[in-house]
This record gives structure tokens, sequence and C-alpha cells, in this order.
């Protein structure tokens, strides 16, 4: 039973989204890891797993690790919260009978799925996605299909624009700790890739694209995207499988079947349908696998490779959602201010059960206190027939319902409830209110349908079913069975599982089971079994806040601070602890408080011979006639105090009545005060050690003032001989710094003229230097102008003068031309004159032959020689007329 020694304990950690709940269980489970490894030390019984032979990792390591992996795949970023769990978990940390850990067992509910396919402005999805895009090495970016693409490029990770996070996490770090968890918590290669293989083809289905049919009744999947490869490939199906699941359905009509085409719409929610089921399965996959890794097996055996311990308890740690109440709110806000709600019921009955107990066991006096009751809602939420959840089952169980169907059945069985609203405007909003213990919370009822059902359709199961991958086989199991044992399932699965039991066709369309379990119904059953582990165990409770909505450190919003106790029933239960009696101290710890209020009536007691009354009750009854004297009770009171003592015929203690007029009653073990009682005690202490301590002061500041004046004498007199000194090393300072700051003043000023004067000599030179530089330049430039133009005035007159003499050596040979034929022709007159006989023609003939032939090699030689000058005189002129530009430019 709960408050007994040794008996099983839970700790509930809750607040609102941010306040620290995730990192206060994170603390909680080091800290009693620590403790653990601490006492196993001691005991010499430290148990170690070792893993292939070359790490050895020890339970308590292996718990802690298991948080890396449910917060990359459970934990997403929000609006108010970088790193919001979106699950609820129960972590039982199992302990043997020496103190050390030998095991533990984690229970989750209500994964928030539908963030999946939609994120609110501002949030991400779940981290694991950024997290394997951040961190993955070339090759596995190539792998899974993932080498052109980021997370702006998936729909999944890009609704809402938000892609990093506040807090200054990265995520590539993030990825590393999940790795090294992994590894830490055995989960093979092929594992950790099929995993990561599955988590991505959901990146992938949220790409997938359809093409409209027949005019919009019927439709396919775009074959030929990258994105439909890598969804075939990663999760081991066919096309044409995967086209016929998603694109059309089955309709059963006795023996036959009939398959009927869906259009682009709801081809699109089934692919929605299929990735948050597959996730979900993934999810409860891990949390199956970290189980079988680290829950101690029934009848005292370990987990993996651990030696059989027996179990002798457990210490379990609640990190659930907080009280939500957001603009928009729909069926999860709904089952997680159902869960809190429970919860607080249970807070309620533990919290004053506690008080009832302590007042029975120390033996007093006291009056039943009112307390808020908070059945109505839960009754308003979970009562079978007319209860939200069971009006939303019966919706989902019949055929063609919708939303406005659901609402029009609320306002129809709940209005009447006291807790229920629903005016004119939520009517017609298909809107609902209900009065919580923390307030009033409208939900909007669209989408409740949906996502109570959370049906995957048969032929997509199917799908997961025919793959090649017994991975994704295994998810298709725990998708069929998710109510089942996921720990038998996973011991039976994942990298290298065997082929699937046979089983029973899974529930959807024309085949669905009749009894299937909805949302509502499950997250109903498992709050009940939790709250029955809760009440088996002594519970303690730690409550979470959030010190302001920024986010930022040293901001403290008071008015967020109240507004959080109050949704946490903390006001209202520290309001009970008031009415009864909030102060209380042992026996001993009182008397040592409040001695000083009865020292005379102590002393007495202590000299005297009646040692059957304790020294508490000596004080408490010297206490009482001070605060009779100070404030009497009135007549009223006294006679009521006197009706109610003679009524009480089993009263045991009839001097609590007495003393409970002035707020004090003494158990057998503790002295409880009511606030009026307790705030008077404390002035009373208040002023009686006021009193005392100037009594001290007084005295304690004559001997101080008495001692303090011969010490000022003394030290006038040494003051005033170091006044004189030091008034005279002044003056003698103060001559000695004017005489050496003539000396340096002197110095000073000469090094600051030579300097000048070095200055400005420099300068004067580089002028110089910089002026006949200029000039010379200038000289040189017009020397060379007037070089340049010799040069060219020279090859120009070569050109003219060659010109002239080509020209009269052309006259020339034509003149002597002329004056040879001329002569010629004389003498060729002269020979045919003479050339009267044969032979003096053929003499003559022979000669004019020889003749004609010289003349002629005379004749090619002179051009031949004529040709050759000319181009050499060309050659020159042109070099010339080159170098002349070349030194004009």
């Amino acid at each position: 039973p709960a408050g007994e020694k040794g008996a099983d304990q839970a700790i509930l950690v809750s607040g609102e989204s941010g306040a620290g709940k995730t990192v206060t269980t994170k603390f909680v489970m080091k800290y009693l890891a620590s403790l653990s490894s601490r006492k196993a030390k001691n005991n010499k019984e430290k148990e170690k797993v070792e893993e292939k032979g070359e790490k050895k990792q020890t339970i308590e390591d292996q718990v802690l690790q298991s948080n890396p992996i449910l917060e990359s795949f459970g934990n997403a970023r929000t609006i108010r919260n970088d790193n919001s769990s979106r699950f609820g978990k129960f972590i039982e940390m199992q302990f043997s009978r020496e103190g050390t850990l030998i095991g533990a067992s984690i229970q989750t509910y209500l994964l928030e799925k539908v963030r999946l396919v939609q994120q609110a402005p501002g949030e991400r999805n779940y981290h694991a996605l950024y997290e394997m895009l951040a961190g993955f090495t070339e090759d596995q970016l190539e792998k899974y299909f993932l080498s052109d693409y980021t997370a702006e490029d998936f729909k999944m990770t890009s609704n809402s624009g938000t892609y990093d996070r506040r807090d200054g996490v990265e995520d590539f770090d993030t990825f590393g700790e999940l790795k090294e968890a992994m590894d830490e918590m055995g989960f093979e290669v092929e594992l950790q890739d099929n995993i990561f293989a599955i988590a991505i083809s959901c990146l992938h289905a949220s790409n997938i694209e359809f093409l409209e049919l027949i005019h919009g009744e019927s439709s396919e999947i775009e074959e030929d995207s990258p994105h439909t490869e890598a969804v075939l490939k990663l999760l081991g199906v066919t096309y044409e499988g995967m086209n016929s699941a998603l694109c059309s359905f089955k309709i059963k009509a006795g023996k036959e079947t009939h398959v009927r085409a869906l259009p682009k719409e709801k081809a699109e929610k089934g692919v929605e349908a299929l990735i948050k089921a597959t996730y979900g399965a993934l999810f409860l996959y891990l949390v199956g696998r970290v189980n079988s890794c680290i829950t101690v097996k029934e009848g005292g055996g370990g987990g993996r490779g651990k030696k059989a311990v027996k179990k002798a308890g457990f210490i379990g740690v609640l990190d659930i959602f907080g009280f939500e109440s957001f603009k928009h709110n729909s069926f999860e806000q709904l089952c997680i201010n159902y869960c809190n709600e429970a919860l607080q019921q249970q807070f309620n009955l533990f919290v004053l059960k506690n008080e009832q107990d302590e007042y029975e066991r120390e033996g007093i006096q006291w009056n039943f206190i009112s307390f808020p009751e908070n059945a109505d809602v839960l009754e308003l939420i979970s009562k079978k027939g007319s209860g939200i959840i069971s009006i939303l089952d019966d919706q989902c169980r019949a055929p063609g319902t919708t939303d406005k169907s659901f609402a029009n059945a609320l306002y129809k069985k709940c209005t009447s409830h006291e807790r229920f609203e629903a005016n004119h405007r939520q009517v017609g909003a298909l809107k609902f209110g209900i009065f919580h213990y923390a307030g009033p919370v409208e939900y909007d009822t669209t989408g409740f349908i949906e996502k109570n059902r959370d049906e995957l359709p048969r032929e997509a199961t199917e799908l997961l079913l025919s793959s090649t991958n017994d991975f994704v086989k295994t998810l298709a199991q725990i998708i069929s069975n998710p109510d089942g044992d996921i720990t038998a399932i996973v011991a039976g699965g994942g990298a290298g599982a065997s082929k699937p039991k046979e089983r029973k066709k899974p529930p959807g369309p024309g085949g669905a089971k009749a009894k299937a379990m909805s949302v509502g119904g499950q997250f109903s059953q498992q709050l009940t079994e939790l709250r029955v582990n809760i009440d088996r165990t002594s519970p303690h409770y730690v409550r979470c806040m959030k010190p302001n909505d920024q986010l930022v450190p040293d901001v403290f919003d008071e008015a967020i601070i109240a507004e959080q106790l109050t949704c946490a029933g903390v006001i209202e239960a520290v309001r009970v602890s008031r009415v009864g009696y909030p102060q209380r101290y042992s026996h001993v710890n009182f008397v040592k408080r409040y001695k000083i209020l009865g020292l005379p009536e102590l002393k007495k007691h202590s000299k005297g011979s009646n040692k059957k009354i304790k020294p508490c009750d000596v004080l408490v009854d010297a206490i009482v006639r001070q605060i009779n004297e100070i404030d009497p009770p009135s007549e009223e009171v006294m006679e009521k105090m006197e009706e109610d003592k003679a009524n009480d015929k089993k009263c045991k203690n009839p001097k609590n009545y007495e003393l409970s007029v002035f707020g004090l009653q003494v158990g057998k073990s503790k002295v409880f005060l009511r606030k009026v009682a307790y705030d008077m005690i404390e002035r009373l202490r208040v002023r009686k050690m006021h009193a005392e301590a100037m009594n001290i002061q007084k005295a304690a500041r004559k001997y101080i003032a008495m001692r303090e004046l011969g010490l000022a004498i003394a030290a006038t007199k040494k003051l005033q001989s170091q006044a004189r000194r030091m008034k005279a090393k002044a003056k003698v300072q103060v001559l000695r710094e004017n005489f050496s700051s003539t000396i340096i003043q002197a110095w000073v000023r000469r090094h600051s003229d030579h300097k000048q004067f070095l200055a400005t000599k420099y300068a004067l030179r580089w002028m110089q230097r910089v002026h006949r530089g200029l000039q010379g330049r200038k000289k040189w430039i017009a020397l060379n102008k007037i070089r340049k133009s010799i040069i060219i005035q020279k090859y120009w007159r070569m050109h003219i003068g060659y010109n002239v003499y080509e020209a009269k050596k052309r006259s020339w040979n034509t003149l002597q031309r002329a004056v040879r034929c001329h002569w010629a022709r004389l003498v060729l007159k002269e020979l045919k004159k003479n050339a009267k006989n044969v032979n003096a023609l053929g003499e003559e003939r022979d000669k004019l032959r020889q003749e004609n032939a010289r003349l002629k090699q005379e004749l090619s030689e002179g051009r031949k020689k004529a040709r050759e000058e000319a181009k050499k005189e060309i050659a020159a002129a042109k070099e010339a007329a080159q170098a002349a530009a070349a030194e004009r430019n």
C-alpha cells in the first residue's frame, strides 16, 4: 500500500509545454541511476553487459540511453518549446532488493501522429527527420535517395517553413547522439539501416504526386517521379501494388469482390494515413525494442545478456502532457485534458487522504475539509453511453457519419450537463466547450471522426505485408495488432526476421473488425491502467513551471506562474492545507524553535519531580497563556468549543479542544498549527528575540564604545604625527617635482624641435629630388624628340635620293638601248649591202646570232641585278619607316 516502507514509488512530473518536464524526467532518471551505480559499487555487485566482446555497458547507462532514441522520434519543436515530447511516457525503473537498478520498462501514450502531415507555423516535424538529413554521410544520402534534397524539398518538413531550433541545438550533433545511443542499446547496423529507411520513406511518400483520370473520378500515382521510385525501393513493394492500394479499394458483395477507383483527394488522404500508420508502428517498434533490451523478464531473468536478478520493486517516472488550451483545440487536446482531469482527481484524493491519515494517526480533533471535485467532468468525457468518447466511438462505428453528425449527437446528449457548453455561435461552428478544473476550453469537432478512427485501409496494410523487406512486414504486424505484445513482435521481427506468422485479415473498408478499438477508447484504457498503477504506488509530485512565454532566461512573469499553479491544482491544495493545519513540527523541533517563549516554565519543569508531563506540553501551555493575554477568544467561540467537547463522547484528548480554540493541537509526535496561530507564535518569538537582542546589543555596544574610545585617542596622536610628517614630505616632493619638471620640459622641447628640424630637412631634400628628376625627364624627352626627328629626316632623304637614282638609272638604260639599237641598224644596213655572196651571208648570220645571244644574256643579268637592288632599297625604306613610327610612339 502507498506510504508503507518498501512500497513501489511513483514520481509524477507535470506542467505545460516548455516548462521542463522532459529535462526534469532525465534528471530524475540520472539521479536514480547514479544512486544505483553507487550502491552496486559499494556492494561489489556492479552489473555489466558485454557487447560484441569489445565494449562493456552498464544497465544504468542503457536505461539512460533510451532517452535520445525516444526524443529523436517522439519530440518536436512547438510554438512553446523546442524539444516538446509529443507523447506521454511512464518509465518503470526496476530495482533489486539491494537497491541496484536491474532494468526498466517504458509505456507510451498517444503519439501525436497528425504532426507528421500538418504542423502549425513556427513548429517542426519530429526531430529524427531533420537529424537524418543533417547527419547522413554522402554514401547514406545516395543510399536513401537524398543526394539532391534538403528539408525544404519535402512536404512533411516544409509545411510550416521552420527548419531549425531556437535553443541552439544542432541536428547534426543530436544525430550523433542518436547513433551512439542505438549502438549502446545493441541496435545492429542492419536494423539501424531499416529504421532510417522507413523514416526516409515517409519523407518521400509525402512528395508522391497523383494524376487525375476520367474527369477526376479516378487517379494513379505518377510513376516517373523520383520520390515514387525511392518509396518503392525503401519499402520493398511494386508500383502496381502501391498504385492499387492507394488509388482503389475493394468491396465484397457475397462471394464477389469489386474494385472501385478513388479520386485524387482520397488517394492523397490514403498516403497520409499510410505515413502516419507506418511512422506510428516504427515508434512502437522502437519502444518495444528498447524494452526488450532493458526490461527484467518475468521469473527473475534479466534482459539481453543480463544476469538473472530478482525484481524487488520499482520507481515509476511519469512524463505526461500538461493541461492545454489553445486558440484552436482538437481531438488531441481533448485526450490530453482528459488525462489531466484524471490525474488531478488522483492528486486531489491522494492529498486529502494523506491529510486525513496524518490527523487520524496523530489523534487530533479535525473536521472534514471540502475539496473541489471533478468527477462530473470525467463522467462527461468518459461515461459509457453518454460520455463524449463513447459518443465518438459510436459515431466511428456507424457508417456514413461525419464530424457534423458527431457534433449534433453531442448537442443532443450532453447539453444538459452543467460542465458542457454549446451556445448558438458554437453550434453554428460545430464547436463545444468543457469547464475543466483549470478553466473552460473550447473544442472544434473538425477531424474528430478521422483522428479517432485512425484507420489504415486494408489494401495499404496488405501492401506492407507484401513487401520483400522483413522489417516492413514486422511493422505491418504492429499496424494490424497495435494492442498486442509489441515486445513479442519485436523479438520475432526486425532486421533478419523470419517470415511473419499467418494472421487474420487486417481491418479496413469492407472487412473491418466489428470491435476494433478506437484511439479514444485505447487511450481511455491506457489511462485507467495508469491510474491503477499509480494507486498501487506511493506517489510524489513534481510541478514544472515555465517562467515566461518568450523562452528566455532571467525573466519571471508572476501572472504566468500564478496561472500555471492554478491549472496544476497547487493553489487549491495549498488552500486545503491552510484550512487544516498547514504548519506542523515534531515535538523536539517545536521545543527547539519556540523554547524562548517558555524558558522559565521549562526550567521549572526540569527541576520538578513530575516527569510524566512532556516539555512540549509545558511549552504549549505557556504559549497559549501568552496568546490568551494578547487576543483572548470570544465567549461564543468558547461556548461552541464546550458544546463540541460535550458532544464528542469518543474524545481521547479533551485538552486539544481547548487548544484548538487558539489554533493549536498536540498530537502523538507532532504539534499542529493553523496559520493564525503560527503567525501569532512567530510574532511572539520575533518580539521576544528582539527584546533579548536589544539587551545583548546594549551591553555589547557599551563594551565596544569604551574599547574604541581608548583606541581612538592613541590612534589620533599617531595620526597627527603621521599627518605632519606626510605634509612635510609632500612639500619637499612638490619642490622636487617642479625642478625635475623644468629639466624634463627643456629636454622635451629640445627633442621636439630637433625632431621637427630633421623632418623639415628630409622633406626639403625629397622635394628637391623630385623637382630635379621632373626637370631632367622633361629635358630628356625634348632631346629624344630631336634625335628621333633627325633619324626620320635621314631616312626620308635617303628614300627621296633612292627614288631619283632609280629614275635616272632607268633613263640611262633606255638611252643605252636606243643608242645600241641605232648602231646595230647601221651595222645591219652595212652588212646587208656587203652580203652579196652565200659565204659572207653565213658568216654574218653566225656573228649576228652570237651577238644576239650575248645581248640577251647581258639584258637578263641587268634586269635581275636591277630587281635585287630595288628589293633591297624597298626593304631599307620600310625598316626606316618602321623605326620612325616606333620613335614617334
